[in-house]
């Protein structure tokens, strides 16, 4: 097996990765991020950090650890071009991308494609752990209520309309209004700062949808324990993701929790 060159970002699926390639034998090399890849875990594995923008730096790490694959995993909250602090490289990527890279995804599919062009071969998270996904249904014992599915759908709606502006990948819904939307911040803060704005102390539910223009190589929406977590602190009465489309971590440990506290987690397709 040829070397798996792996690009990270925070969060736990760089982890996933590397404990696969570990019971797989596959040889790796990470190529971490700056602010914010985790240190205590990088300094485990065979790598080099480089800032975001440092784009020369990064091909060259790579091509001298015979890389012919590399994933991207871990979340990156981009910073504005005027702050990216690009190399040389980097700057001319950004004049061949062009208005695209003004928006995430349109920023990463033109990276990706100036990657291959570079000799690489992109590879999927989802190609390495094999069940990141989960399929249509609900996971818990806990079911979604009618007045759930009222809202539900509402943040399905919602969800996909904020992603085709390429703004973000989730919604918060309580009784019919769109409580808060996910910018720059992330999820989990986002919840953080809906706690103000609930009118019931338990109500509402958690969206988090692919936006429907994303590369399915990149920044694909990850959950997990913490999301879970957060969601049950604030009162709300679940979560929806979207099946086969939506990075799962630690499912058993999510599952028992959200059990534990009278929380749904549900899967549902998007068409």
């Amino acid at each position: 097996m040829n070397t798996l060159g792996i690009i990270a970002g925070g969060g736990d699926l760089p982890k996933k990765i590397v404990q696969v390639c570990r019971q797989t034998k596959r040889p790796f090399f990470i190529v971490a991020l700056d602010g914010f890849a985790d240190p205590e875990f990088i300094k485990t594995t065979p790598h080099q950090w480089v800032k975001i923008g440092e784009i020369q730096t990064t091909l060259d790490a790579f091509k001298s650890k015979n890389v012919q694959e590399i994933v991207l995993a871990g979340i990156v909250k981009r910073p504005s071009l005027t702050n990216l602090k690009l190399d040389k490289t980097g700057v001319k990527w950004i004049a061949k991308i062009g208005l695209k890279a003004f928006g995430d995804d349109g920023l990463l599919s033109g990276i990706l494609d100036l990657v291959k062009k570079e000799g690489f071969k992109i590879i999927k998270s989802q190609e390495i752990i094999k069940d990141i996904m989960v399929e249509k249904g609900t996971l818990t014992k806990v079911q979604p209520s009618h007045k759930d599915w009222d809202d539900i759908n509402r943040g399905v709606a919602a969800a996909q309309t904020i992603g085709k502006a390429d703004i973000g990948q989730s919604v918060i819904v309580e009784e019919g209004v769109v409580l808060s939307v996910e910018g720059i911040e992330g999820t989990d803060a986002m919840i953080t700062r809906t706690k103000s704005l609930k009118k019931h102390a338990k109500a509402g539910v958690l969206v988090k949808m692919v936006k429907p223009q994303q590369s399915h190589a990149v920044d694909m929406p990850t959950t997990g324990i913490e999301t879970v977590k957060n969601a049950i602190a604030i009162g709300l009465n679940g979560m929806v993701i979207q099946a086969r489309g939506t990075f799962v971590l630690d499912l058993d440990k999510m599952v028992d929790l959200a059990n534990e506290n009278n929380f749904f987690i549900e899967a549902v397709e998007v068409r």
